[in-house]
């Protein structure tokens, strides 16, 4: 197919295009070209928009910058600055009030779905020792007469195994609870760091005979704490060895790259999870194990949210039996 070549100025370009554009010089600071959109766009909030664009070009140390900006009335300028030589820069802009409510909404919506899963989770672990130890001392009270000393003991003993249950399930709450430390972030290597994680737990990583893969570029720079971090892939790790045969595999590999984040996969070769099972990870508490606290998932997720990222299971790769999603921001939030 023959591509034919036309000469078209900006005006015809990006005159009808349903997007705000700006073509900007920042020494002097001058809009050198707007469209009719933006114009639009910037109705009454064109010196607020326009002082927050040029401070944000000022300290530009990057090809591409997205981000909002909020007015006091709720009103949200989604804008994408390009840089396209030393002061000259192409921003694209969009009123996304309403889309930024629609997805508020949405995130709202699934947080109060997950707190309804949470709370049922609780009142099934809480209200099953309370229902037994209540059980346990109606029995008591109506048989203390007639029983020896033997039989008294044990049905006490079976109260406070109840309770220590419950006091170990609320303990779990608090701790979950109380993942609220400061977050500190800074650049950091991604393919070193990891690494890093890895040699810290070589050796239980050795007795198990668990291989570990790295396939990440090496000049990957990620915006996160590094300590938040380490929490989230050895909450992975540990979740691993436990469904982890000997001679089982691990691999981190970087799937995807843009201005914003990268896509870190995580996958291990253990059984698959079932599908409703998977509906259920991040919710706290909920675990398919008898000995496990159901809380590691859940706060690495929360942790990951924390940083500016998030969290996802997906469909595993052939071969592989789980696989976990890393969204993790590359550039520094500054609006």
């Amino acid at each position: 197919m023959k591509i034919k070549k036309i000469n078209l100025t900006p005006e015809q370009i990006f005159e009808d295009i349903e997007m705000g554009v700006l073509l900007i010089h920042n020494s002097p600071p001058v809009v050198y070209y707007s469209n009719s959109h933006a114009e639009r766009v910037l109705n009454g909030r064109k010196e607020i928009v326009l002082d927050v664009l040029f401070r944000e070009i000022e300290t530009f140390n990057q090809q591409c910058r997205r981000s909002d900006i909020e007015s006091a009335k709720g009103e949200v300028i989604g804008f994408t600055i390009y840089k396209l030589s030393s002061d000259n820069f192409l921003v694209f802009l969009n009123d996304v009030s309403y889309k930024k409510i629609y997805l508020e909404n949405i995130q709202e919506n699934k947080f109060y779905d997950r707190l309804s899963a949470w709370i049922a989770e609780a009142v099934h672990e809480i209200g099953n020792p309370l229902t037994s130890v209540l059980t346990t001392l109606q029995v008591l009270e109506e048989s203390i007469p007639t029983w020896d000393d033997e039989k008294k003991i044990s049905y006490t003993r079976k109260a406070i195994t109840e309770i220590e249950r419950l006091s170990r399930y609320l303990g779990k709450i608090r701790h979950f609870s109380s993942i609220n430390e400061a977050i500190h972030k800074k650049h950091v290597n991604l393919e070193s760091y990891i690494a890093k994680i890895i040699d810290l737990n070589h050796e239980i990583l050795k007795r198990r005979e668990i291989s570990v893969t790295i396939d990440v570029t090496p000049s990957i720079l990620v915006w996160l704490d590094e300590e938040a971090f380490y929490q989230v892939i050895f909450n992975l790790i540990l979740n691993s060895l436990d469904v982890l045969k000997s001679h089982g595999r691990i691999l981190f590999r970087l799937e995807e790259k843009n201005p914003f984040y990268v896509k870190l996969i995580y996958m291990n070769d253990g059984p698959p999870i079932d599908k409703e099972i998977t509906e259920k990870v991040f919710i706290p508490f909920f675990t398919t194990r008898t000995e496990g606290s159901g809380i590691g998932l859940a706060i690495s997720n929360k942790l990951m949210t924390r940083m500016g990222g998030s969290m996802k299971i997906e469909t595993p790769d052939p071969g592989w039996g789980v696989k976990f999603a890393l969204f993790i921001p590359v550039i520094e939030d500054r609006i």
